[in-house]
This record gives structure tokens, C-alpha cells and sequence, in this order.
């Protein structure tokens, strides 16, 4: 039971279930990182380019620490949810620190992410999914503009079990996506860009990737476990603002 008064730690602290996130889906998406909407003082912007960024405290959206299964994982570049990408089915529970953090967590000035990765059991299970949203399902109500249309292909696939049996146990997932979205643009963004730009057509931003996670998880002793994880999400995109003439 969560006791009335926490006096051996001042930390401010939400848990979110894996489970939790994947049924109560928060945005089309489908992002490792959209737990941080459930957090209490995280503020969200949306930007042109269809991104989602996080505010906590007045601290800038590249102040987050990131961590999976204890690893800090956030880019040197800076640390933007953006370049991380993990299969939601990866994930086991989220904690997110909000105030008074710990001594043992890295230092940054945002919510503080940390993900509990899912582990193997001795039983054989898989997960499939799938998430799908036509562009042309996308509502238009800019008259001689161009309006947000996302498109969204993106499957989800996981599969754990046993190694050897009650000793050792694998866990993997995969995601791939296929985003596409259209820019909001208002006609007189249009007629600037095709003043300036010779035969300007309205771009998108796209994104193709694959996102590839594993993990083993072996019982040493009765008392000492050990994990070892790998993950690749290699994410090239092409970004495109109202204003811009070409993508970056």
C-alpha cells in the first residue's frame, strides 16, 4: 500500500505500466516516449514537423534524461525524445521523476525516463500488432492551404522465452514505420514559397526505419541476476517546415 507520508525519499515520481501504455494508446504514434503526456507538470508542444516536445519546469525539451534498464541512452547531441526509438512492446514499466531526484540519477534539468525493459519467462509468448492511418483520413480545412495529414504503417512484432529452463530467458522486439506527414501551410506561405522556389511542389516528412531491441536475462545465484541488452534504431527521416523549400 502506498503509505500516507514518504519519509525516507523526497522524490517526485509517476509509474506507468507497459501494459498500461499500449492499451490506452496516447498518440498515433504510438511513441516509447508518450508516458511523459501522463506526468504531472510535462508539458507538450507539437511541432510543424509533426515532433512532439517536452517541457518540465521551464527546462528546454533537450534537457531530458533517458534511460533504459539503467543505461543512460540519451543522444551527445543533445538529449531530445527524438533520438531514441524503441517498440513500445519492449517496454515493461516507465518511471518518470519529475522533482527532488536522486543522487543516482543522471544529471539533466527535465523529467527524468526510465524504462524497465520486458524480460523473458519459461513460457514461449509473441505479440503481433499493427498501426495504420490513411493520409486521406486526414480532414482538410485550409482553403487553398495545405493541412496536417499524418499516414502512419507500422507493425509491432515481440517474442520471449525460455534459453534454458528457470536458468536463463530471451526477450526480443521489432518495430518498423513508415510515417509520412503533410505540412500545414496557408495560401500565403504557398504563394511565397512558389514565388521564391521554381516549380515548388508542397513536400512531406517522411520517415522509414526499423527498431530492433533483444535482451537475455540469466539467474546467477538465487540473489544476483544479470541482464544484457542490445538495441538498434537507426532512424533516418526527412524533415520539411511550413516555410521551407526543400527537406533536411
Amino acid at each position: 500500500e502506498t503509505p500516507m507520508l514518504e519519509s525516507s525519499s523526497a522524490v517526485q515520481a509517476v509509474n506507468i505500466a507497459g501494459e498500461f501504455q499500449r492499451h490506452v494508446p496516447l498518440s498515433g504514434r504510438r511513441d516509447w516516449f508518450d508516458s511523459l503526456l501522463l506526468a504531472p507538470g510535462v508539458v507538450s508542444v507539437p511541432s510543424a514537423t509533426g515532433k512532439v516536445f517536452y517541457y518540465l519546469h521551464g527546462a528546454d525539451f533537450s534537457s531530458l534524461v533517458m534511460q533504459i534498464d539503467g543505461a543512460d541512452v540519451a543522444s551527445t547531441l543533445q538529449n531530445t525524445s527524438g533520438y531514441i526509438n524503441l517498440s513500445t512492446e519492449a517496454i515493461q514499466d516507465v518511471q518518470i521523476k519529475t522533482g527532488a531526484v536522486d543522487a543516482a540519477t543522471p544529471i539533466g534539468a527535465g523529467a527524468v525516463m526510465s524504462v524497465v525493459t520486458q524480460s523473458g519467462t519459461n513460457r514461449l509468448t509473441g505479440v503481433a500488432g499493427f498501426g495504420y492511418q490513411a493520409e486521406s483520413w486526414n480532414g482538410s480545412n485550409a482553403p487553398g492551404g495545405t493541412s496536417n495529414a499524418f499516414g502512419i504503417f507500422q507493425p509491432d512484432v515481440s517474442l520471449g522465452g525460455p534459453l534454458w529452463r528457470n536458468r536463463a530467458w530471451f526477450f526480443s522486439a521489432y518495430r518498423y514505420t513508415n510515417n509520412s506527414l503533410a505540412i500545414s501551410r496557408t495560401p500565403t506561405q504557398l504563394a511565397n514559397l512558389r514565388a521564391l522556389v521554381p516549380r515548388f511542389q508542397p513536400l512531406t516528412s517522411d520517415s522509414e526505419a526499423s527498431y530492433y531491441f533483444a535482451k537475455i536475462t540469466a539467474t546467477l545465484t538465487p540473489s544476483h541476476r544479470l541482464d544484457g541488452f542490445w538495441q538498434r534504431d537507426h532512424s533516418p527521416e526527412n524533415a520539411i517546415g511550413p516555410n521551407w523549400g526543400g527537406g533536411f
